[in-house]
C-alpha cells in the first residue's frame, strides 16, 4: 500500500512536472514571439528614424541654401546701395561746388554792378529791373547766358 501511494505521488509529481515543462515551453514560445515582434518594431522605428533624419538633413540643406541665397542677395543689394550712395554723394558734392561757384560768380557780378551803379549814381528805377536782378541772382536761364564764365 505504501508503494502504491508512493507511485501515485510520483505520478502526480511527474504530471505536475510535465505540466510545468509545458507551461515553461509556452512561456518561452511567447517570449520568443514577443522578442521577435519587439526586434521587428525596433528595426522599423530605426528605419523610420533614419528616413526622418535623412529628410531633415535634406530640408536643413535646402534652408541653408535659401539662407545663403538671401545673404548673397542682401550683400549684392548692400553693395549696389553703397555704390548709389557714393554716386549720389559725389553728385551732391559736385552740385554743391557748382552752386558755390555760381553764387560767387553772381556775387562778383552783383558787387560789380552795385559798384558801377554807385559810381554812376544810377539806381534801379523800377520794380521790373529789380525783379530782373533777383532772377539773375537766383540762377535763371537768362542769367546763365549773362555769366562771364
Amino acid at each position: 500500500k505504501e508503494l502504491e501511494e508512493e507511485k501515485s505521488r510520483l505520478k502526480i509529481d511527474y504530471t505536475r512536472k510535465k505540466d510545468l515543462e509545458k507551461t515553461q515551453d509556452e512561456i518561452k514560445s511567447q517570449m520568443k514571439i514577443a522578442i521577435e515582434e519587439q526586434t521587428k518594431k525596433t528595426r522599423e522605428f530605426q528605419s523610420r528614424i533614419r528616413e526622418i533624419e535623412g529628410k531633415h538633413a535634406e530640408e536643413l540643406e535646402y534652408w541653408k541654401g535659401e539662407v545663403e541665397d538671401h545673404r548673397r542677395q542682401i550683400e549684392l543689394n548692400s553693395t549696389r546701395m553703397e555704390n548709389q550712395l557714393e554716386e549720389a554723394n559725389a553728385r551732391f558734392a559736385d552740385l554743391e561746388r557748382k552752386h558755390d561757384k555760381e553764387v560767387k560768380e553772381w556775387q562778383l557780378l552783383l558787387d560789380a554792378d552795385i559798384t558801377r551803379a554807385i559810381g554812376d549814381g544810377s539806381h534801379y528805377e523800377d520794380a521790373e529791373s529789380q525783379e530782373n536782378m533777383m532772377a539773375i541772382g537766383a540762377g535763371s536761364t537768362d542769367a546763365e547766358a549773362l555769366s562771364p564764365i
